[in-house]
């Protein structure tokens, strides 16, 4: 999959395609706030979920099939949010000051929790 940012009228779009043969369809379409997208990352579980990082410094984490609720919003410190990735059920954020910010997910209830 890949994904580009738009901007219309003011704020900030995630669009996510899936790139199939012989024409690419749209998976998931997002509106942010008013603000830039510098980073996204899907991570898979039992719910997949698109996790982007602002350049105000927000975390956004959207559940793939419905893109309409947020699962969880955060300001994080350490500046805009320049990196996403997973290893596992851990997901870390790194940010433009150098800060390496690492959720779990809880089994029991499926959310994610900041270890920081």
């Amino acid at each position: 999959k890949q994904w580009y940012q738009r901007r219309v009228r003011g704020k900030g779009e995630i669009v996510v395609l899936r790139l199939t043969e012989p024409t690419p369809h749209v998976v998931l379409d997002v509106e942010l706030p008013a603000q830039e997208a510098l980073c996204c990352h899907r991570v898979p579980g039992r719910t997949d979920t698109l996790w982007v990082g602002t350049q105000d410094s927000r975390l956004c984490v959207y559940q793939m099939t419905k893109p309409t609720a947020t699962l969880l919003e955060l300001t994080l410190e350490g500046g805009p949010i320049t990196s996403i990735c997973h290893v596992g059920d851990t997901v870390f954020v790194g940010t433009s000051e150098g800060i390496l910010h690492a959720f779990n997910r809880d089994d029991s209830d499926n959310e994610w929790c900041d270890n920081d």
